[in-house]
Order: structure tokens, then sequence, then C-alpha cells
């Protein structure tokens, strides 16, 4: 008399499982991005400053929490944000964004002594650039869009000697989570330069 019961059991148990493989077996594969540096091979990247060995110190950097997360954040419309779910950061994004900052200054600069913040050294630098991140994503637009407030600070006791506002607007694919990542990247290359430049003129007049 319990033969039929627990044969239907088993039966429902063994499609339970089948339904599961079958879920899992379709959901979509998550991709991971990284931002990238300036190409050292690029002809229009070569150093734009002129005074080298110059001691350079980046941050502390500081980001809204919005972007703090391991999606990729976009303006759906003006006030509404999209995640990429599937669609996210490799590390993530303030730590990727002050490691390229710091490779772009390198090369721009002709420097290799660039300090991340946290410091692992006494604060002993020529030059230390903090700055604040307000936007950092793919706007409604269909633009990248990098605003950002910075400062260039001097000597071991700082002494405050530019305070900079950058807006910065790239131009992508919408569509493409590999469009917007690059434009992101390009934006952080603008921004590293306007910060190089501004080095070079300080350090040309001391």
């Amino acid at each position: 008399m319990n033969v039929i019961p627990e044969f239907k059991t088993e039966i429902l148990l063994a499609l339970l499982g089948i339904a599961l493989l079958l879920n899992c077996g379709g959901s979509k594969p998550s991709k991971f991005y990284l931002l990238t540096a300036i190409p050292k091979e690029s002809e229009k990247n070569k150093a734009i400053s002129e005074i080298q060995g110059l001691d350079i110190g980046i941050g502390p950097i500081k980001f809204p929490e919005y972007l703090n997360r391991p999606q990729i954040v976009a303006y759906k419309t003006t006030h509404e944000l999209e995640m990429g779910e599937f669609d996210r950061w490799a590390e993530p994004l303030n730590e990727n964004f002050m490691r390229v900052l710091s490779e772009n200054l390198s090369l721009l600069l002709s420097s290799a002594r660039i300090f991340t913040y946290p410091w692992k050294m006494a604060n002993l630098f020529d030059y230390q650039i903090p700055l604040e991140v307000i936007h950092f994503e793919l706007q409604a637009n269909g633009k990248v869009h990098l605003f950002a407030r910075w400062s260039l600070l001097e000597g071991e006791h700082p002494k405050l000697l530019v305070r900079r506002k950058s807006t910065i607007q790239v131009p992508v694919d919408p569509a493409s989570y590999q469009s917007i990542v690059a434009g992101m990247s390009q934006a952080v290359d603008s921004l590293s330069k306007e910060m190089a430049v501004a080095v070079q003129e300080i350090a040309k007049q001391r």
C-alpha cells in the first residue's frame, strides 16, 4: 500500500533536481572589468614633465558610497540608477582608480616615486594630491562623466598650492560595458594629464 506514494515522492524529487540543474545551467555568467592605465607605447602619452625625480603622494581619495559596490553603476534616467548585475568590477573601484591614476602620473611625470594613501612611509613628499570623486559613471546622455575635486599640496606641513575641479565627459556605446569601462579609463587618463600639467607648472616655478 505504501509503494505508490513513495514512488511518487521519488519522481517529484527527481523532477525538482532536474529543474534546479536546468535553472543553474541557464544563468548568465558574470563578466569582470578593470580600468586600465595609459599605454606606455603610445606616442601621445609620453612624459610631459621636464622635471624628474619628484616624490608624489596620491590621496586620500574619497568616493561616493553608491559607487562602492561590485556592480558597474550607470544612470538609466536623470534620477534612476541601474546596476550591472552580471557586469562587475574585478576589484573595488576606488582601489582600481587609485592604482591607475598613480601609474598614469608615474608615466607622465617620469617618476617611479609615486605613493598611494595610506602611506607606508613618513609623509615627506615634494607634492601631495588629495581628491574627492563626485561622479564617475555612465550618464543617461550616453557619456561617461567624471567630476572630481582635487588639490596640489607641498611640503611636510602641506601648503595648498592649487585647488581644482575637473569635469570630463567621454562619449561611449551605452549598450556595451566594454565601451563604458574603456571610456572610464580614458576619463582617468584625462584627469591624470590635468594633474601632471599642474605639477609641472608648479615645479618649474620652484
